[in-house]
């Protein structure tokens, strides 16, 4: 999938250099002994260099997207449903939300226009500042980056779609199309 986006990815991630997109820094291939297939490993920049109190894993959709918390400290990567019930559901970047509903914006439309659905908007929240992030009121900084973003909508995805429709009664599943992935998302 990102062979056949590399050149539009490439001129993406030049113009848009504060994208919540991955930063690909190389793509190795490796060959496994007595296996057949292809194996690829994509390095990107990690976002993350601080500990995170809590981080979330959004995708829009509420069916299946709930994580049990263990206990207080735990590290686990919460989902759409815990955003909710923690009362997160708003960010509010005071002067830079703007820059960041725009940023999300175009960074979606670019990824609907590689026909990719199924990508994560993770937020991740720190007493540490660090890079790429934004400061809240509550002397909380935020961490927003975009994962998962190199999963295409092929045919095994529509056919996934469809059964979770017929399954769930339609609409509620992860597996959309990437016009409604984006425009759910980005509610």
């Amino acid at each position: 999938t990102l062979m056949h986006m590399l050149e539009r990815y490439t001129a993406y991630m030049t113009k848009n250099r504060g994208t919540l997109l991955p930063k690909i820094v190389a793509m190795l291939e490796l060959n496994v002994k007595n296996f057949q297939a292809k194996t690829y490993v994509i390095v990107t920049v990690n976002t993350l260099r601080t500990k995170v109190s809590r981080i979330y894993q959004l995708k829009g959709v509420m069916l299946h997207r709930f994580t049990k918390r263990v206990d207080a400290t735990s590290e686990l990567a919460l989902k759409d449903k815990n955003f909710i019930e923690d009362n997160v559901s708003s960010l509010d970047f005071g002067s830079q939300s703007s820059s960041f509903l725009r940023q999300l914006h175009d960074d979606t439309e670019f990824l609907k226009t590689c026909s990719h659905v199924g990508y994560t908007l993770n937020i991740a929240y720190s007493r540490t500042h660090g890079e790429h992030c934004w400061t809240l009121a509550d002397g909380l900084y935020v961490y927003v980056y975009m994962g998962n973003t190199l999963r295409s909508y092929s045919m095994k995805k529509q056919m996934e779609g469809k059964f979770k429709g017929l399954k769930h009664g339609g609409g509620h599943s992860a597996s959309a199309t990437p016009n409604s992935y984006r425009d759910r998302l980005l509610q």
